[in-house]
């Protein structure tokens, strides 16, 4: 069994300056730069990145494992074409290749879901649209980040997809496992599982989104009790990344089961359990003067330490990591004992040290 394994993972943010570049991919700085061919195989066994998971059930499963290419790059703004197209002709030139040495029995491909390109809004959709060129009713199946915004173009280019279920995120080897073992599976029945995809008509915040608790963990709570009760191969719940700005950006629900009607019905009991919770998504954001008051007071009496986040300005997500907000009110309140955990600002670290401070 010939199974091909690549990855292009980027979350674009449609509103922040800085463009993604095809050097952010080559040098990601504390990732696995972009890799193609064998050398691929061993730069992410063992891994945190969902392919890692991937790549161990395949070698579990005896199946010969076709490297493509893998890459990723941090999040920034939407990526541009040169880069783009210089990455996904890698991998479909790679599935060329392999399919010229002797047919494919599956695909597995690592995506973010959230990748926004100059001339494209659904850059998966898009990469998708070009692989299943290539390889034609050959199964394929994709991991995604929770943060993804599922198009249709991408559920219809696929035989089954599954994201992470946590965020912050510690199950993607997980995913990569489950969707390469849905590829398995996919390939000894012989059939594409019926499927039902819905989207949410409602952004869920980022700030809403923790897995770890409400309101959200009660989200994943009834997920896999739906799954469980219907007996359908995937539920796959995607909460969205809302600063991707195109049509499709925001959360979504596919499923995958032995028919249309079974998928059905439960992707839309699914989508009725978020549309009632509508109301508990929309949490307050204290202002920084308020969080860092509130977190003076809290402190006099905490036994561990207090963590207030400036949310909006997060790199994890895009954002350049660089506002002042809350160090102008930690100073102006008279907070002690602060650690700042981050400012990205090379011209004042210059100067510290310069000054010797």
């Amino acid at each position: 069994m010939r199974l091909a394994i690549g990855g292009f993972l980027h979350e674009s943010h449609s509103f922040a300056p800085r463009a993604t570049t095809y050097d952010d991919f080559v040098n990601p700085g504390g990732w696995v730069g972009l890799i193609s061919g064998a050398g691929m195989i061993d730069a992410i066994r063992g891994t945190s990145v969902p392919a890692a998971g991937a790549l161990q059930i395949a070698e579990e499963a005896g199946a010969t494992v076709v490297p493509l290419s893998w890459t990723f790059a941090n999040p920034a703004g939407p990526v541009q074409d040169t880069a783009f197209e210089r990455i996904s002709a890698l991998i479909c030139a790679g599935l060329s290749n392999a399919m010229d040495q002797g047919a494919l029995d599956g695909v597995y491909l690592d995506l973010h879901g959230a990748m926004v390109v100059d001339s494209y809004g659904d850059g998966e959709g898009e990469l998708l649209r070009r692989v299943r060129a290539i390889i034609g009713a050959t199964p394929l199946t994709i991991s995604l980040d929770p943060h993804a915004n599922v198009s249709k173009r991408m559920v219809d280019m696929v035989d089954a997809i599954a994201p992470f279920r946590t965020y912050p995120h510690v199950d993607m080897p997980a995913a990569g496992a489950r969707a390469m073992t849905l590829l398995l599976e996919r390939i000894a029945r012989g059939k594409p599982w019926g499927r039902a995809f819905r989207q949410i008509d409602f952004w869920i915040p980022i700030t809403s989104q923790c897995t770890q608790m409400p309101p959200m963990a009660p989200v994943f709570d009834v997920r896999a009790e739906l799954a469980k009760a219907a007996g359908v191969r995937e539920l796959a719940f995607c909460f969205g990344f809302p600063y991707a700005d195109f049509a499709d950006c925001g959360a979504s629900v596919a499923v995958y089961g032995e028919n249309d009607a079974v998928a059905a019905a439960v992707a839309d009991k699914m989508v009725a359990e978020i549309n009632a919770r509508e109301v508990t998504f929309a949490l307050d954001v204290v202002p920084g003067r308020e969080a860092v008051a509130e977190a003076i007071r809290l402190s006099n009496s905490a036994r561990k330490p207090v963590v207030i986040a400036d949310t909006q300005d997060n790199p994890g997500g895009g954002g350049h990591g660089d506002t002042t907000g809350l160090l102008r009110e930690l100073i102006a309140q008279g907070a002690q004992g602060v650690v700042v955990g981050l400012i990205n600002d090379a011209e004042s670290a210059a100067q510290c040290h310069q000054a010797g401070e």
